[in-house]
């Protein structure tokens, strides 16, 4: 489900195909007039927040949600306002509702996250000092290391279901549906490879490279 790719000349370039299928994404590239067209640059910036907002690929995925949110209005440049419009809201709430209707697991992962969130609240205000009405340690330094190595283990196993998240959403990845491939698509589909480039063969075991992370805080202001 790649919203948008970064070309060779370093443009954000939105994903035509897989877009233009969405009613809640084509809407954000359509004008006053009712047209519609993918070179908008406020579209662009929609999808990049949703990206980085949502998207499990994004690198601001572990940040708490707030420092996320901010991080991803300033990366785009866009304001607490233009996030309110409905059209934004639509599209925000269906992507959000669309990986997780397409990988279950995705929403154990942000459950079992909020588990954490409170195990550091835990660690954080932990008082050995406390006692209960027989004067007992309310927490021992046995418990308290216990949970450490709990934790940790807690950590494994999220390790280990963030993979699964990130298989299952990338084997649902790609042009979906009845859209057209454009002509560089088409060449690989049929083994053709670019200039300078090997022919794909769909019997390899190397998975695609991920995106790299870049500034598209100017990309998109292109």
């Amino acid at each position: 489900m790649k919203l948008f790719e970064v070309n060779e000349f370093g443009e954000a370039v939105v994903n035509k195909p897989w877009l233009s299928l969405i009613p809640e994404f084509q809407n954000l590239f359509r004008l006053a007039g009712g047209k519609v067209s993918y070179e908008r640059s406020d579209g662009k910036k929609y999808i990049a927040y949703i990206y980085f907002m949502l998207d499990f690929s994004s690198p601001l995925r572990e940040w708490e949600e707030e420092k996320r949110r901010s991080e991803a209005l300033r990366y785009t440049g866009l304001t607490e306002a233009d996030l309110k419009q409905p059209k934004v809201k639509a599209a925000i709430d269906y992507y959000e509702m669309l990986q997780t209707s397409i990988c279950r697991a995705l929403r154990s992962y942000k459950a079992a996250q909020k588990g954490l969130d409170k195990m550091d609240e835990y660690f954080e205000h932990i008082d050995f000092t406390q006692v209960d009405k027989q004067g007992k340690l309310l927490y021992t330094p046995n418990q308290y290391i216990d949970n450490i190595a709990k934790t940790n283990k807690a950590y494994d196993e999220l390790e280990k279901l963030a993979k699964r998240v990130d298989t299952e959403l990338t084997q649902s990845s790609g042009i979906r549906g009845t859209a057209e491939l454009g002509e560089r698509e088409l060449r690989r589909s049929r083994g053709i490879a670019d200039e300078g480039e090997e022919s794909w063969n769909e019997k390899t075991e190397q998975a695609d490279s991920p995106m790299n992370f870049v500034d598209l805080g100017d990309i998109l202001n292109k």
